[in-house]
């Protein structure tokens, strides 16, 4: 959750220099990016707590 206000800061620091559909696209484009360069991580985390949990 934490990651996810410092998204909307940095929009928000967007949206002050650029135009709002401008910013929305922009925050459109990058979040699935963020998202499938994350996944790795969040599978790997999960898979370790499962493992610990199981043992």
């Amino acid at each position: 959750m934490t990651w996810q206000s410092i998204g909307a800061a940095i929009a928000g620091g967007v949206a002050q220099h650029f135009t709002p559909g401008t910013t929305i696209a922009a925050v459109a484009t990058i979040s699935p990016a963020v998202t499938a360069f994350s996944r790795p991580s969040v599978v790997r985390a999960r898979a370790v707590r499962v493992e610990t949990v199981n043992t």
